[in-house]
């Protein structure tokens, strides 16, 4: 299969925010915007309790005026959510209550048919977590799962998203010298986790731990992160789900080296990342869109001069 590949969206210049990390985008589909609220820069240890908005229709950057209380300035949260409603979640001051995690951050999140999954991160006191919950957004009660199926060891800066009916999980930092690359599952029906067997595979990407993810059908692309063995990296990466095969996409127009950007999904078949901090632990503000495949004309247009196509 051909993917069509990467391509730096333009940001007009009335407006930009400040380049931040650890940030997570979401996507208004009846706007036609992305959102992010707070993050971090590493260059002054610096965090943000902001939320701005892209319009994809007028390629313009707005910093939004909200109403009711702010939530506290934060980075390694999650973001996520439904139509026009969003959910934040994690930080470090939260309390520890009953029926609900504890504060965290570097977790990982994903909506899926009005509730928010919940799994990892690192507490309070500095130690990882493999404990995952359900949040209900119309009740607004919490669920703890028991630990079924696989062991699944404690993490943070992780992926997660939704496929077939399942919870998708790749990567994430073990201990401070331990990355993964394994790729698992946990099964919204049985409530059990199952280790995708990969073990025929001669490649794979590197242990990575802050990559940027997303799906496209029953392809998983994993790009950029930070490995033990390489350090910052821009690899890209696709796996087959279906017949379980790694293959490395090369492309020479696409992002630069860098860790903790934020992808988000805005259209059956395009992939917004967003962010992130490289090598030089400098953070950008860069957006870049990524197409799978042609949806129309305009699409077309807009690549047909360039040689971007990738292989699979």
């Amino acid at each position: 299969m051909q993917f069509v590949g990467w391509k730096k969206l333009e940001q007009k210049h009335k407006f930009w925010p400040q380049p931040v990390n650890k940030t997570q985008l979401a996507y208004s589909f009846t706007q036609n915007k992305i959102y992010f609220f707070g993050g971090k820069q590493v260059e002054n240890d610096d965090q943000f309790d902001d939320l701005y908005s892209f319009s994809l229709t007028t390629q313009e950057w707005k910093k939004e005026k909200t109403k009711g209380k702010k939530p506290f300035k934060r980075s390694a949260h999650t973001f996520c959510g439904f139509k026009d409603t969003f959910w934040i979640w994690g930080e470090l001051n939260q309390k520890i209550e009953s029926k609900k995690p504890e504060g965290r951050f570097s977790h990982s999140s994903v909506y899926y048919k009005g509730k928010i999954y919940i799994f990892g991160g690192i507490n309070f006191f500095n130690n990882r977590l493999n404990d995952l919950w359900e949040f209900d957004t119309n009740t607004k009660k919490w669920k703890e799962f028991e630990r079924k199926g696989v062991f699944i060891q404690p993490r943070s800066s992780h992926f997660m998203e939704i496929y077939n009916d399942k919870i998708i999980l790749f990567g994430g930092r073990i201990s401070l010298r331990q990355r993964e690359n394994a790729v698992y599952f946990f099964d919204l029906f049985s409530n059990s986790w199952s280790k995708l067997d990969l073990s025929e595979q001669n490649i794979a990407p590197d242990p990575l731990s802050g990559s940027s993810c997303f799906i496209y059908e029953d392809f998983f692309f994993v790009f950029s992160g930070f490995s033990d063995k390489s350090g910052y990296t821009s690899d890209f990466w696709v796996l087959d789900i279906h017949n379980k095969k790694w293959k490395k996409l090369t492309n020479s127009n696409q992002p630069s080296k860098r860790f903790g950007a934020s992808c988000v999904k805005i259209s059956p078949t395009k992939f917004i990342l967003f962010g992130g901090q490289d090598l030089n632990s400098i953070t950008n503000n860069e957006l870049w869109v990524f197409i799978t495949q042609y949806e129309v004309v305009r699409d077309f247009q807009i690549f047909q001069n360039e040689k971007i196509l990738c292989d699979f």
